[in-house]
């Protein structure tokens, strides 16, 4: 009987003292290991995003979210190449989400329409409009 009560309360002990100390040491900044863009090397490239907001008035400026791909053509006509991937979460067990497979449609001189679609014969929806001027160059 004092073994199972011993063995019971070292397991708490060791329990309380382990979470103690996790606890502690996550989270929370450190000045030493954090680093502000100032102190990073001059070395390195600045990561610039090529795109930007399609102008007022050109045709990308018209595509909206959530558009299906008919209506993706209907402003823009016939895409100058297409790619098409399966993300992630088609591995997920059970998954009945929107964002299995996605394709991205490339126009030249003016950007990408990402789509996405989930597993089960959903219509591919429009989920990024990226416009940029050197696609394709």
């Amino acid at each position: 009987m004092t073994q199972k009560i011993s063995a019971g309360l070292l397991a708490s002990l060791i329990l309380g003292v382990v979470s103690l100390f996790g606890c502690a040491s996550g989270g929370g900044s450190s000045s030493t290991s954090a680093q502000t863009p100032a102190e990073t090397s001059s070395t390195e490239p600045a990561q610039v995003d090529p795109y930007t907001a399609a102008p007022e008035g050109s045709a990308f400026s018209k595509v909206v979210m959530r558009s299906s791909e008919v209506e993706v053509r209907k402003v823009l006509g016939e895409p100058d190449n297409t790619t098409s991937y399966m993300t992630g979460k088609i591995f997920i067990p059970f998954y009945f989400g929107t964002d299995a497979f996605r394709a991205d449609w490339l126009y030249e001189g003016q950007g990408r329409i990402t789509f996405s679609r989930g597993a089960w014969g959903d219509q591919f929806k429009v989920i990024a409009i990226k416009y940029n001027k050197n696609e394709l160059k």
